[in-house]
Parts: structure tokens; C-alpha cells; sequence
């Protein structure tokens, strides 16, 4: 497991994390805005099987390219953004989401009201966009990779169009 090593990879910050967590936040984007080395487009998460990314949301459109092991995301369109229960804008964990994505017995009621997410597992080769302020939740799942169990290789990319051919 290796945490909270960091690289500049051609131009882009990389993260190489043993769970996947937002690095870099919304804060630091607005920042650097007009300095194109400043933002990280994209990042590499090193994820063991197991490891989730709680729910949240992205302030920009996102690209999740799976390399290696599989994923599973639960996504929900912002439109339902305000029933999930976000954190207000300043607290530490502005961008998460309060609501429980088990679905067990005390929240059931929340989720017969939200509804059921959209969900997508990912495979080597699969690439998965998803819209700002999409919430969204992530497993990386067990994966045989050359007889063993690996980990889960995936690139994201986040961009505000300004990237984009």
C-alpha cells in the first residue's frame, strides 16, 4: 500500500493513493484558473480491492478510464443533489454527501424518495463520463489479474471544456 506519494506525470499531478480520496479541491482550481500548469487534468488511483471513494460530487465534468482491475460506481444526476444531503460549501467536507448509500433498515425511507442510482462496473478498456455536480460513489471490486487478486488501476480526468479537442 503506498499513500500519499506524488508525481508530475507529462504536465499532470498523479496520485497514488491506497484509498481513493479527492485530492485537490474546487478551491485550488478556481485558483490557478488561467494558469494551465497550475490544475491536475488527470490522476491515477491505485485502488486494493474494497477500497471506496465516499459519496461526492465534482465541481467539473469527469472521465474515469479504467486500466486494470474493475470498478463499481453509483451515480446520481445532479437534480438530486439536494437530497442527498451535502455538506455546506464551507465545511471540511463540502463536495461529500450525507446520505447512506447502504440503503439499510434506518434509511429506507430516503431511499424510496431519492430512488435507485444508476450503477456501472467497470472494466479494463471502459471509460465512464459523468457531469459536474453528478454524485457519485466508488468500489474498487476483487479482480483476478494473471491468477491473482490485484488492485484497480484507473486514470480520471476532470475538465471544464477548456481541454477538450
Amino acid at each position: 500500500r503506498v499513500a500519499g506519494a506524488e508525481a508530475r506525470v507529462a504536465g499532470a499531478e498523479a496520485r497514488v493513493a491506497g484509498a481513493e480520496a479527492s485530492s485537490s479541491s474546487d478551491e485550488e482550481a478556481e485558483a490557478a484558473e488561467g494558469r494551465d500548469d497550475a490544475v491536475p487534468l488527470g490522476r491515477l488511483w491505485v485502488s486494493a480491492p474494497g477500497t471506496v471513494s465516499p459519496l461526492h460530487f465534482d465541481a467539473t465534468d469527469s472521465y474515469l478510464c479504467q486500466v486494470r482491475g474493475r470498478k463499481r460506481m453509483l451515480l446520481w444526476p445532479a437534480a438530486l443533489l439536494d437530497q442527498l444531503r451535502p455538506y455546506p460549501p464551507e465545511h471540511v467536507l463540502a463536495r461529500r454527501l450525507q446520505f447512506d448509500v447502504t440503503g439499510g433498515a434506518p434509511h429506507a425511507d430516503a431511499h424510496r424518495e431519492v430512488g435507485a442510482p444508476m450503477e456501472v462496473v467497470l472494466q479494463p478498456g471502459d471509460v465512464l463520463y459523468f457531469p459536474a455536480q453528478w454524485a457519485h460513489y466508488t468500489e474498487a471490486l476483487p479482480a483476478h489479474v494473471d491468477g491473482r487478486l490485484g488492485a484497480s488501476f484507473s486514470l480520471g480526468f476532470r475538465t471544464d471544456g477548456r481541454y477538450l479537442l
